[in-house]
């Protein structure tokens, strides 16, 4: 009788101290979730001026007195698909490709990772390289659609790079100028990349 209850002692002790570990493993996991997506993600350094004409910008400006702040920005953007990488800035990327990055609107550009508790901002830049590659559409709707669920969880208002609010004509314009340099109408490649 001694035995059974000592070997029902040890399960016991065991199961506590399994649950134990997989709950600190699961928080050191969530954790390191909030904080990373893809660890120091390396990427290659962009050629131009986010500003060129070689990009499409989205600027993603805070309603007033209600700036874009530490680690709820950055929560926010790892749920869009955004992952921190070594150049201090975010990007979303397809198998190491990246297909769009987004910069803070100060000098630098850049997010103190290691502090973003101490990040404040009133602007964010998305923005794309216009590299003559296919699906050049596809990409930016993409990152529309990541603009779009960032004010909606971050509040704010899209514009593009000439500070017009993103409306209908406004991205008419920018669908044209893509257009242009794929060489292709885009809403007709739309459609036929959506049957394809």
């Amino acid at each position: 009788m001694r035995s059974l209850i000592f070997y029902l002692l040890i399960a016991v002790i065991t199961a506590v101290a399994v649950r134990i570990v997989l709950k600190r493993r699961r928080q050191k996991g969530s954790q390191a979730s909030l904080r990373y997506s893809v660890p120091n993600a390396t990427v290659e350094p962009l050629e131009y001026s986010p500003y060129s004409d070689n990009f499409v910008v989205l600027k993603l400006m805070a309603f007033s007195g209600s700036p874009y702040t530490g680690y709820e920005l950055q929560q926010a953007l790892l749920n869009a698909g955004l992952c921190e990488a070594n150049d201090k800035l975010f990007h979303y990327l397809d198998n190491d490709r990246r297909l769009f990055s987004l910069a803070s609107a100060t000098p630098s550009g850049t997010f103190p990772l290691e502090n973003m508790g101490s990040f404040k901002g009133d602007a964010l830049l998305l923005f794309m390289q216009l590299k003559p590659k296919r699906r050049l559409m596809e990409r930016f709707d993409l990152m529309l659609d990541v603009a779009r669920q960032l004010i909606e969880e971050l509040g704010g208002e899209i514009y593009d790079e000439q500070q017009r609010l993103i409306d209908v004509e406004t991205l008419e314009k920018l669908r044209a100028r893509i257009s242009r340099l794929e060489g292709k109408d885009g809403y007709s490649q739309d459609l036929l990349d959506r049957l394809n």
